[in-house]
């Protein structure tokens, strides 16, 4: 085999300039950054072949050509290109090939003839190529009846397969490769390739030019190994989730000519078309299950939470979404991501980026029971960066902030979520422990925290419950520091020190209230009054507002009966309750506190007149999703965003302590479920006052 004529070309301008660049030589060749890698590879190894130095990189990216070999390419015909020649990753295909789709017994004679190497040589391919399979779950042995065979799982077996397929189309003809070494026939390709564009017509779908591309020569290969009598047995596929589906009446009309290929090998193709990447589909709207749609949907709306954007033409965006979420899928349900790769160099362009897509994907990533892979969180990655570049917004560029709290949870949360109003156009991180922090390793502009840290970053101290003047000047050093500009608004506590010295204070806290009121307005003083005191839990817990079940009937005589005392008291209107109902996802727990405990509540505007809470207790517990079943369902009237907040953060505490959930449930009376409390109350308070 000739050093091939991409290689060779690419050799030729080095030799001609060493100062081109990386880019310019993509362009000159309309190739991948990935694709003049592997160039490169094969050339150096065809000169350490024929004894050369090999062509490598300065510090500063160039090209660097040894003098000796530029003397030999002028002076000599040493460099003859026509050499047959296979590189050591090529020579891993070949004998890959050759073994998942031949025909006869494989020995060293058959691959060192092949590919003109010492049977040495092969013996240490070998080698290398058995470490190699074993990524696919797969073993690559010798047997003296049947020589060199791949064993496995016929679904791990085909998993390899395709991957080399992939790979193989990466090289310069590989086609030509893949049917010479793969025993493919050009025919097949050609009806294939023609069935594959009439299922396009067909579905109202267009699969990418890549897919379109390689598609065909991943079908033969499988086609082929079916020939070999191979078949998929152990592939955990829902018959019913796939046979109703229009890539597999197509798949029909794909083999109605192959009488080999089983109703099970055709589900399989059928897998592959609806996990395939597509460019562009008229129908997907229409026919994709709704809780892809639903998860997506949900993913946006965090998503613009956490980036402090707005996404624009939304649901244009979720229609693209929706292609990749499709196929996605069906790769991230059937283990087959692995054969959808993509440059994983992207995750260090935009980290940040992907850091939050990865913390807001939470929607679809509860679509499975196991992690969504990293190949596919990028694919989402780079769709929600061009979509943010193309609207003109950077999350590069938005100011990234951390806050870092020992003394537990409740804190910290208290702590973020006022410093998210205090800095809307901040991305907050998340609220970290001290060890946490010491093993984060995203980019960060700022720390708040209420200790000392070994940071080179802006770093903030915050006291664990600030006043409302000691926020206010947070506000203005951090603006300072950041932007260069001190806010010009009037300072309060000088204003409180003038008015004291000067006259006489009834009321300090009311004057100060009112004053801020004055000077911020209404909004202000809810962002900044964290020091007015608020109800705690034991105080929110009126003896009106609690009840006590056996059992319940479903979630909605629950929700019904737990919104009875708010009605009746005037906490909240009879829409409140029938929008919670309403508006209720029986398919998530997002509303779940800890195991056990459950509090749906929705938009003020539908109906809230009161801050308030209705506590009902259910002995045996009531479904409050597929899943999970809620003993405390908690129903919740929030009429602002601050003063409900110190009764839920301990209602949180408690609902995530096993054994306090468990006194609560157990309880038989108002009075014990209020001792409880306000000694699992009484008792943090204690805690925190000692760290």
């Amino acid at each position: 085999m000739q050093l091939d004529s991409r290689s060779r070309l690419i050799m030729e301008m080095l030799l001609r300039d060493s100062y081109v660049t990386s880019k310019a030589l993509m362009e000159d060749q309309n190739i991948t950054k990935r694709q003049l890698t592997y160039s490169l590879s094969k050339i150096n190894e065809y000169l350490k072949m024929k004894g050369f130095p090999k062509i490598s990189r300065s510090k500063t990216g160039m090209f660097v050509v040894p003098d000796e070999l530029y003397a030999q390419h002028h002076q000599s015909k040493s460099l003859d290109h026509r050499e047959n020649y296979f590189t050591e990753e090529q020579r891993r295909l070949v004998i890959i090939l050759m073994t998942l789709t031949s025909s006869e017994e494989l020995s060293l004679v058959h691959f060192s003839s092949e590919l003109s190497v010492s049977k040495n040589t092969i013996l240490n391919d070998l080698k290398k190529l058995r470490e190699y399979v074993q990524d696919f779950e797969v073993s690559f042995i010798y047997n003296r009846i049947g020589g060199y065979v791949i064993t496995g799982d016929e679904s791990e077996v085909r998993k390899l397969l395709i991957s080399i397929v992939r790979e193989c189309m990466e090289m310069d003809q590989g086609d030509h490769f893949i049917q010479q070494y793969g025993h493919i026939k050009e025919a097949d390709i050609k009806d294939i390739s023609s069935k594959l564009t009439n299922i396009e017509n067909r579905l109202q779908l267009k699969f990418t030019d890549e897919q379109l591309a390689v598609m065909p020569y991943i079908i033969a290969s499988i086609l082929r190994r079916v020939r070999l009598g191979y078949s998929i047995e152990n592939f955990q596929l829902r018959y019913e989730e796939i046979a109703d589906t229009k890539e597999y009446l197509a798949t029909e009309e794909l083999f109605s000519d192959y009488q080999v290929v089983s109703t099970n090998e055709r589900l399989y193709i059928a897998l592959h078309l609806l996990s395939t990447t597509l460019h562009s589909s008229e129908y997907v709207d229409d026919n994709v299950l709704p809780k892809i749609k639903d998860a997506i949907e949900m993913f946006l709306i965090e998503f613009e939470r956490q980036a402090c954007v707005v996404l624009k033409d939304k649901n244009q965006l979720i229609s693209q979404l929706l292609l990749h979420a499709t196929p996605a899928y069906y790769r991230i349900k059937y283990n087959l991501s692995e054969l959808n790769p993509v440059d994983i160099s992207f995750t260090n362009d935009f980290k940040e980026l992907h850091y939050l897509v990865k913390q807001t994907l939470l929607p679809f990533a509860k679509l499975f029971d196991q992690p969504i892979p990293e190949s596919e969180i990028i694919y989402f990655s780079i769709l929600i960066g061009g979509w943010l570049t193309k609207q003109g917004d950077y999350v590069t560029e938005k100011v990234k902030a951390v806050v870092v709290c020992p003394h537990g949870t409740s804190i910290s949360k208290m702590l973020m979520n006022t410093l998210k109003r205090m800095f809307p156009d901040f991305i907050f991180l998340g609220a970290l422990s001290l060890r946490e922090f010491q093993e984060f390793t995203e980019e960060y502009n700022v720390v708040f925290t209420n200790i000392p840290l070994e940071t080179t970053k802006h770093q903030y101290y915050i006291n664990k419950f600030p006043t409302n003047s000691e926020w206010r000047k947070l506000q203005k050093v951090v603006v300072n520091d950041l932007f260069g500009y001190t806010s010009q608004t009037p300072d309060l506590d000088l204003i409180m020190q003038m008015i004291e010295e000067n006259a006489s204070v009834h009321d300090k806290e009311k004057l100060e209230r009112e004053l801020l009121s004055y000077f911020y307005g209404s909004q202000e003083t809810s962002q900044f009054d964290l020091s007015v005191a608020k109800p705690d839990l034991a105080q929110m817990m009126q003896p009106e507002f609690v009840q006590f079940r056996d059992n319940m009937k479903d979630w909605k005589e629950a929700l019904e009966l737990a919104a009875l005392p708010l009605i009746e008291n005037g906490i909240i209107k009879s829409e409140y309750r029938d929008s919670v109902i309403q508006s209720y996802n029986y398919e998530s727990d997002y509303l779940f506190l800890g195991d056990k405990t459950v509090i749906p509540h929705t938009d003020p505007e539908n109906g809230a007149l009161k801050m308030g809470m209705s506590f009902l207790i259910v002995k045996s517990g009531v479904h409050f999703s597929k899943e999970r079943k809620a003993h405390l369902i908690v129903l919740l009237s929030a009429i602002d965003r601050e003063q409900h907040l110190k009764a839920l953060l301990q209602l949180a505490d408690i609902s995530q302590n096993e054994k306090q959930i468990n006194r609560i449930i157990s309880s038989d009376s108002y009075q014990e479920v209020q001792e409880w409390t306000k000694q699992f109350i009484g008792s943090e308070s204690d805690k925190e006052k000692h760290i």
